[in-house]
């Protein structure tokens, strides 16, 4: 009963506050969190309420229909993007950055903010007219790395050995229980992978941060892992600001007080 009483609770606040939101003034920017993992399409609700104690994230789709909202809306200047440490695949992120570039072509605001950057945080903020740091935040490194693991020693010191015939040389997907090591071919195969997902994700960073040269870029990256003051002496972000400043800086910049949804 008790239960019930709480669920009847959640659902009479939740209608009041929409209630109440219809009569005020339209904020003039939009505030969004990622976080985590994002499904890539709209979710089903579930049959049970659980998202009223937990609400479902957005999906990547919502987000674009959403943004697609906002370019229609003149009396919204703008988004806000709040990022935390995300566990999204590169084309997920590629279809977040979009999003916000297809906000920016139409004269819409979008700036990022963040307690730390690393490369998926980063990848996104580039996207954005404005990045920006907390105090004390740091740059996490740009710089990619990737680990493979052969298993055919340790598999061989428990009594397996494991076979397997590859119809081509560069088809590598049983190297791992049957190599100490990469063959030739596959080896040049994952390089090949390697270099073109950094000159990707560096674009990107060229793009969004109006860097002129490939030497300038490799210089930028260099410099990280770095702390909030060196990012910005750097050129890696734009502020350094605390969350509740935010407002006040996006005012300033406007001549104007700013209203931002919670």
């Amino acid at each position: 009963m008790r239960m019930l009483n709480f669920y009847f609770f959640k659902l009479f606040q939740s209608t009041i506050s929409i209630f109440i939101r219809n009569f005020r003034k339209p904020p003039d920017y939009i505030s969004f969190l990622f976080e985590g993992e994002h499904p890539q399409i709209v979710q089903p609700k579930p049959k049970i309420p659980v998202h009223l104690f937990r609400p479902q994230k957005m999906s990547i789709i919502e987000f674009s229909s959403v943004c697609s909202l906002i370019k229609k809306d003149p009396s919204i200047q703008g988004i806000i993007i709040y990022l935390r440490a995300l566990q999204l695949p590169f084309g997920s992120l590629d279809a977040i950055r979009n999003s916000i570039l297809d906000l920016r072509e139409c004269g819409k605001k979008v700036v990022s903010w963040s307690t730390e950057y690393d490369q998926s945080r980063y990848y996104i903020a580039c996207a954005c007219d404005k990045i920006l740091l907390i105090p004390g935040g740091l740059m996490y490194p740009l710089g990619f790395q990737r680990g493979y693991l052969f298993l055919a020693d340790a598999l061989q010191k428990v009594g397996i050995d494991a076979q397997y015939v590859p119809i081509s040389p560069y088809k590598s997907a049983g190297d791992m229980v049957t190599r100490t090591s990469f063959s030739k071919e596959s080896k040049a195969m994952y390089q090949w992978l390697f270099d073109s997902s950094y000159k990707h994700f560096i674009s990107k960073i060229i793009e969004g941060r109006k860097i002129s040269s490939e030497i300038e870029i490799d210089k930028l990256i260099d410099n990280t892992p770095c702390h909030d003051l060196q990012a910005k002496e750097h050129g890696l972000i734009d502020e350094i600001l605390n969350l509740e400043d935010i407002p006040h800086y996006l005012s300033e910049e406007q001549s104007n007080p700013v209203k931002i949804n919670t």
